[in-house]
């Protein structure tokens, strides 16, 4: 049984390729975010261009000068099947599965359970699922990340894991907010005696190798392109630097007269701390990806893992002792999550995709749990920075909950009500700790109190989205009703975060089940109607007619024609609009949610009177196409396709 292992792992997690070209997963849609699949058509905008127009570039966008590599896998998956949603989505599943064997591989030199556990948990694990059946690259990003930890910790191939770390880079930059983790992670095998200088030289030389042929390729584009009046990021770096951190201008997005600067200002709506610095904790734990109830159940595992090997002791004094009895996977995953987390709260603009690089690292920690089957035995009490990471949980709770009274109750501001509470929860906390610490069993009692803090914290943003998104979209109006399932989620949150202590087992076979019957919804209950519609748009394109508007690029896919990009917020060339002279308009018309109804959501988009005043004569509704229904909710987005004549 034991070499036929890893297959049947591949087998389970190659069920992702049944019906690959499906809508996004039941959890994304009934989050009202499946719409940001459509993404996955910009991303493959280079590779599909090549294929069918012979150019990288048929506008004036060039997403390949963010993400060259991944363009070049989307490429080979075109160049050998062809151009069509299942097909962009393909190398992303494949990914998927070769993930899967990483996980199992890692972790088997230090036993055998531990590694199956990791294997099937990332199998199965419904968000992974779901974003490995999608063509967004942020997935690639993070298998080759992954990569890069393998080839660290079990090849012992510094060079080439920093080439690894260097094709995530190159797949999309914002890859580039992995570089904390790795760097947490040598510093940590350093005081473990584990990394010397050289094997960081050396995978240094080799993400550098990467990146000297990613400059060199968005030079040659620039030498080439007749698109290029200047290279801003020369000509301006403070600028740039100052565009990408800030956000890039609303009044004026097409600033930069050149195709590279363009695409990597706009891959930042601006730092998200340094936009609205008070929102900076709030949104990392309440965004859309701790919505996902498989993820919310790693993370309560998380916890109780933390618990298991005294995390709280990995700092100050004796850490060194302490960190020389883990081992290397341990020391990789802490990492991962710890410094990728530190990007994300102080260098990125907090978007949801982005959150799912840390899903490869959280599926290891059921494997961790295999693998440290009791509690680290306590030498000593923890002291000083040990206690304040011990107490950290709680304060965050503290600060979070309490802003929302303090709001209510003085009408303070976000930040200054944040503020508030957090003094006020940090003085309460030093105050029990102080008259807890003779206590013989404190340690113990702490212990409980900041593992349920921890739960409280992994459970907000699903509590939240349960109220504001999934009860509504299924149907479930009655606010009593609304509060009883809240009631007894939150209920079932505390016995899982006991559990995740007392008897980890339970908790993981839990999380297995769930995953697996949201996966087999996601593959038996799909619906196709962005397949299906992206089918239709090609019986009445040709390769020589241009599509201009919202879902231009969404419903390109199957289709032949040459999308125009316009995001809404952003703009499109109207300059280059009147040159190509666009025979379809494309328009969001209808939202599930509401809210995105508005006029000003919108505001940049092409409209029928931008046409008529580049010389059409005649704007025409064709067709509507709803997309991502799902049980019995309408399509969470709507389409409209206009000809045009002129």
């Amino acid at each position: 049984m034991g070499p036929l292992i890893p297959w049947i792992l591949v087998f389970i997690a190659a069920m992702r390729l049944v019906h690959l070209d499906a809508d996004p997963g039941l959890v994304k849609s009934i989050l009202n975010n499946a719409a940001d699949v459509g993404d996955e058509a910009y991303w493959a905008f280079g590779a599909r261009n090549l294929i069918l127009f012979g150019t990288l570039a048929s506008d004036d966008y060039l997403q390949a000068a963010t993400s060259p590599f991944y363009t070049v896998i989307t490429y080979t998956a075109y160049w050998l099947f062809g151009v069509s949603m299942y097909t962009t989505r393909l190398p992303n599943a494949l990914l998927g599965i070769a993930a899967v064997v990483l996980a199992y591989r890692l972790i088997r030199p230090y036993s055998k359970p531990a590694a199956v556990v990791a294997g099937l948990t990332l199998a199965l694990e419904n968000n992974f699922f779901i974003h490995t059946r999608m063509g967004q690259v942020e997935a690639t990003n993070g298998f080759f990340a992954l990569l890069a930890f393998y080839l660290l910790v079990r090849s012992k191939a510094p060079g080439l894991a920093g080439v690894a770390l260097g094709l995530s880079v190159a797949s999309k930059i914002v890859a580039l907010l992995m570089l904390p983790a790795f760097a947490l992670f040598f510093l940590l095998q350093w005081i473990r005696g584990v990394a010397r200088a050289r094997e960081m030289l050396r995978f240094c030389a080799g993400l550098a190798a990467v990146g000297g042929l990613l400059v060199g390729f968005v030079l040659y584009y620039h030498g080439v392109s007749a698109q290029t009046q200047g290279l801003s990021l020369l000509r301006n770096p403070l600028r740039a630097v100052v565009d990408f951190v800030t956000g890039y201008d609303l009044a004026n997005p097409l600033r930069y007269d050149d195709v590279f600067m363009k695409n990597l200002v706009m891959q930042s709506q601006g730092v998200a701390l340094v936009r609205n610095p008070a929102r900076v904790l709030i949104d990392f734990v309440t965004g859309f990806y701790m919505s996902y109830p498989s993820t919310v159940l790693l993370v309560v595992l998380l916890g109780g893992y933390a618990w298991r090997a005294r995390v709280a002791l990995w700092v100050g004094r004796g850490a060194r002792e302490r960190l020389a009895r883990l081992t290397d996977i341990e020391i990789m995953v802490v990492a991962w999550l710890a410094g990728y987390a530190v990007s994300m709260i102080l260098l990125s603009d907090m978007h949801n995709r982005r959150m799912n690089l840390f899903t490869i690292p959280l599926a290891l920690v059921p494997g961790l749990l295999v693998l440290r089957a009791e509690d680290e035995p306590m030498t000593e009490r923890p002291r000083g920075l040990q206690v304040a990471l011990l107490c950290a949980p709680p304060v965050f709770v503290g600060m979070l909950l309490g802003r929302r009274v303090l709001e209510a109750l003085t009408g303070l501001g976000t930040g200054s009500s944040l503020l508030a509470a957090g003094l006020i929860t940090v003085a309460a906390t030093s105050a029990l700790v102080v008259w807890a610490r003779p206590s013989a069993r404190w340690w113990e009692r702490a212990g409980w109190v900041t593992l349920m803090a921890w739960v409280a914290l992994a459970s907000m943003s699903l509590g939240f989205s349960l109220v504001t998104r999934i009860l509504p979209n299924l149907g479930v109006a009655s606010r009593l009703t609304k509060v009883g399932i809240v009631i007894v989620f939150l209920t079932a949150m505390i016995v899982l975060g006991i559990l995740a202590r007392k008897s980890a087992p339970a908790v993981i076979v839990a999380m297995l089940l769930l995953s697996a019957s949201l996966d087999a919804y996601d593959i038996l209950g799909s619906s196709f109607s962005a397949r299906d519609a992206s089918l239709q748009v090609r019986a009445v394109t040709t390769s020589d007619d241009w599509g201009i508007g919202d879902g231009a690029h969404v419903l390109s896919l199957n289709a032949p024609y040459r999308p125009v990009q316009a995001y809404p917020g952003r703009g499109v060339n109207r300059d280059f609009a009147a040159t190509v002279r666009p025979r379809f308009l494309f328009r969001e018309v209808d939202h599930r949610d509401k809210r995105f109804n508005d006029p000003k959501w919108t505001e940049f988009s092409v409209r029928e009177e931008d046409l008529y005043a580049i010389g059409a004569s005649r704007v025409e509704a064709i067709a509507e196409f709803p997309l991502y229904p799902v049980l019995s909710m309408p399509g969470e987005v709507t389409y409209r396709l206009y000809r045009v004549t002129y």
